[in-house]
């Protein structure tokens, strides 16, 4: 009886930490926060059959894991160590966590939440659409061009082909994009290469400093010479 308390006490201690329920609860409340009671109640069931399961699997079969990939316990400990410290780091650094969303995601989020239409192509878009200053007239046929996109430079000029605002469509577009897919170097050094370094240079500079990005392709250590290089070697590339 002696023991008992003492090891169910230890047993109790490291599931509270290892599950912490207490720091899941918020980031459960925001990413379910457009479910209801009954969509919310079963996520919960789920993801805590799933916890379970992985629990089981682990306490019955760690041990033969460990012996088969031949790990040893405090070599896991020190490589767990290694992956929390580098996540907190990140997060001190104000960096954003990479997340693997499909387009068919962000097409389903978008339309349950901000009711747009976005069953539409764009060629149906094409033939009637105008310039228009209202965002519902701007924002969905902006996210359709990315949508139909294959990379950043696709969703640009699926963008500009509607007509109407372009300079508008564009930037909404590209901003999109570039979360989605990022920009390639060749495009940054062009657009570097046509703006005078000074205050602008510094503001791009400062702004992928804040989010933590490299900056280099930003510095003056790109100039127009080498972007003019990496233009003509894209262009030999691809066309």
């Amino acid at each position: 009886m002696e023991t008992v308390f003492p090891f169910a006490l230890l047993c109790f201690t490291s599931l509270f930490t290892i599950t912490s329920p207490l720091s899941t609860m918020p980031v459960f409340l925001t990413m379910t926060q457009s479910l209801d009671e009954k969509e919310r109640r079963a996520v919960a069931i789920r993801a805590t059959l799933v916890a379970c399961c992985a629990l089981l699997l682990f306490v019955l079969a760690g041990q033969f894991l460990f012996k088969f990939f031949g790990i040893s316990t405090n070599g896991f400990r020190i490589v767990g160590g290694i992956i929390i410290f580098r996540i907190g780091f990140d997060m001190l650094q104000a960096k954003y966590t990479p997340m693997n969303l499909r387009k068919e995601e962000i097409k389903e989020y978008i339309e349950r939440e901000f009711h747009y239409d976005l069953s539409r192509t764009l060629d149906n878009i094409r033939p009637y659409y105008h310039h228009v200053e209202s965002c519902q007239e701007t924002v969905p046929e902006a996210i359709i061009a990315f949508l139909e996109s294959k990379d950043f430079e696709d969703a640009v000029r699926n963008a500009v082909s509607l007509g109407g605002d372009t300079d508008t469509l564009g930037a909404i577009t590209g901003s999109i994009a570039e979360a989605f897919y990022g920009i390639p170097a060749v495009l940054i050094a062009e657009c570097k290469s046509r703006i005078d370094k000074g205050l602008m240079t510094d503001v791009l500079d400062e702004f992928d400093h804040v989010l933590g990005r490299s900056v280099d392709t930003y510095s003056d250590e790109v100039d127009e010479t080498q972007a003019n290089q990496m233009i003509e070697a894209a262009i030999d590339k691809y066309y």
